[in-house]
């Protein structure tokens, strides 16, 4: 099986935060930003144990989902080879690859690279058709990059309840004897659906 074919681990940063948590702030091994320096421990203690790859997640000023693993043989630019889709079950990968502003074959250079990924995956997250997108970059051999996208759709469906009495107004439907009473009530159910194909 493809490893980039497998659902993205929602929860592997949550990870990073609590080992980085439990190992407390090291001195700075990745520049002046602590929390780099106790993801770098943590990520060198996973390794260490023979875990998967994990990816380091870019920490920019605000607080972003892109993850981007680390590219050991890449120049300063890189060559974009695949954008995988994972979790779109209702909406059509066409879509989504409009609203994108990089394509495959793109060549970008690393320094740009989390911030355009950043900036794409805040384009696919105001379709308002997700409830969360997350953003995997890995580097191949020479400086070749997959980008995974991981959506999760919101509920298309939406059941809205209809509840009213066929009388002009309260008053008159509570005078009515009991068993024409609830006779004079409309019930039912509303279906809006959304992203329909």
């Amino acid at each position: 099986m493809n490893p980039l074919a497998r659902p993205f681990f929602r929860y592997r940063w949550l990870l990073l935060v609590v080992l980085a948590g439990l190992l407390g702030t090291a001195a700075p091994a990745m520049g002046q930003n602590p929390r780099l320096a106790a993801s770098a421990d943590s990520l060198r203690l996973l390794q260490e144990e023979a875990h998967p790859p994990v990816l380091v997640p870019v920490v920019a000023p605000t607080d972003t989902l892109v993850y981007i693993g680390a590219c050991p043989n890449a120049g300063p630019r890189a060559r974009i080879m695949a954008i995988i889709f994972v979790g779109n079950a209702k909406t059509k990968e066409r879509i989504l690859r409009a609203e994108l502003n990089i394509r495959e074959g793109d060549t970008l250079a690393l320094a740009d690279l989390p911030a355009r990924l950043e900036a794409n995956r805040r384009r696919v997250y105001n379709l308002q058709l997700f409830h969360a997108v997350l953003v995997q970059a890995t580097c191949g051999g020479s400086g070749q990059v997959t980008i995974l996208f991981s959506v999760q759709e919101r509920w298309y469906v939406l059941p809205t309840p209809i509840f009213s009495i066929a009388d002009p107004n309260f008053k008159r439907w509570l005078d009515r004897p009991g068993a024409e009473r609830w006779q004079r009530l409309d019930y039912g159910l509303h279906l809006t659906h959304t992203n329909f194909r």
